[in-house]
């Protein structure tokens, strides 16, 4: 997997470790081991990818006790940005916007991975914009904000980036068959269908920051810019 991200020019890789597995939570030295492991793996093939390992926990009553604890790797050697998986099926979307209050009082920034695909913010279009004004980052999956650029259909992720609640494009990877480590298609899709400024944000720029701890940098595409240069986009494809 790591060969493939290298090949489509992928120069860091976040492994994220689910908390808990099999009901238990996964030891924090576990997750260091096996990435000392891995890391010495690719220096022995000879890959320059970098790579580091961030857990991606889900909404619970005790996040911050267990990121006081040790038991939550952030994805920032500081401590600032952790990674949040979105809710669950059934989950109301109050528990997402509390979530991000308690873990913002703290001084933790959450990134909520792949959005599109929890019911909780499929059945509330507001819900998104509610945690982004709290606090909160949203990051989704490139392969859905492909096929959403490519088919030209108006959905949830396209109505995120005409609101400019996108701000971090992953690829969340799981193997090397269907849920692949590639982020290029994406990027071109983004880059021809916004400008390559866009593309830069979200695919380089933001997730560089986030790894170094810093701020991220606001999208601020309006309605009418995003709908029009996908839809312009998408006729010019279908006509070559």
């Amino acid at each position: 997997m790591c060969a493939m991200g290298a090949r489509d020019g992928i120069t860091h890789v976040v492994a994220a470790v689910h908390l808990f597995h099999d009901g238990k939570c996964v030891p924090v030295p576990h997750i260091d081991r096996e990435l000392a492991r891995l890391k010495a793996a690719l220096v022995k093939d000879g890959q320059g990818l970098e790579i580091s390992a961030a857990t991606e926990t889900p909404i619970m009553e005790d996040i911050v006790e267990r990121i006081g604890q040790g038991q939550i790797i952030p994805l920032d050697p500081g401590g600032r940005y952790i990674l949040l998986e979105s809710p669950h099926a059934g989950m109301l979307g109050s528990a997402v916007v509390e979530t991000v209050v308690r873990l913002r009082s703290c001084g933790v920034t959450p990134v909520v991975a792949h959005p599109e695909v929890s019911e909780a913010f499929r059945k509330n279009s507001r819900l998104a914009q509610e945690a982004v004004q709290r606090g909160a980052v949203m990051q989704v999956t490139a392969s859905a904000l492909g096929f959403a650029l490519e088919s030209g259909r108006r959905g949830m992720i396209t109505g995120l980036l005409e609101r400019g609640l996108i701000h971090v494009v992953a690829s969340d990877a799981h193997d090397t068959t269907r849920r692949v480590l590639r982020l290029s298609d994406a990027f071109q899709c983004c880059a021809e269908a916004l400008g390559p400024s866009c593309a830069e944000l979200l695919f380089e720029t933001n997730p560089q920051r986030i790894l170094a701890g810093a701020p991220v940098l606001q999208p601020k595409p309006t309605r009418r810019r995003v709908s029009r240069l996908v839809d312009n986009w998408v006729r010019r494809r279908r006509l070559e």
